[in-house]
């Protein structure tokens, strides 16, 4: 399976529509289950949903994973993670954190940042336009 897969907003979506139901208690069910989206996900993680949060952090763990195979094999200094699923409580950045940390090479993981991107979900047409300049 690609990290594309598991990581991104849409897959992220599909795979809570697809078990939201297991879960009576998430206010993601005062929803219709075509309605809900990211920003649904990330505000109820924010707000405590467990469901939610469960579902922020089982993607962290995926991309956590990705993300110690990077440290792993390229031994960099700096990650920035960005897009629509990083809340702002750090749900899903704190798991990512954690399972690079448990999967990474310790001097390799103690060496490398792993950080919040600060451009929001436009980092990449931002980054593509620097580009151009340079």
């Amino acid at each position: 399976m690609r990290l594309e897969e598991m990581a991104s907003s849409a897959n992220i979506v599909r795979r809570t529509r697809d078990r939201f139901h297991q879960d009576n208690t998430s206010s993601l069910n005062d929803l219709d289950e075509e309605s809900i989206s990211i920003s649904d996900i990330v505000s109820a993680a924010e707000a405590e949903d467990d469901f939610s949060k469960l579902m922020l952090e089982r993607t962290g763990i995926y991309v956590g994973t990705a993300v110690a195979s990077v440290i792993n094999l390229l031994n960099i200094e700096r990650i920035i993670i960005g897009g629509e699923t990083v809340d702002k409580k750090g749900i899903i950045l704190n798991a990512i954190i954690k399972r690079a940390r448990e999967l990474s090479f310790a001097p390799s993981f103690k060496r490398t940042q792993i950080l919040r991107g600060t451009l929001g979900k436009n980092a990449a047409a931002i980054g593509a336009a620097l580009l151009t300049q340079q």
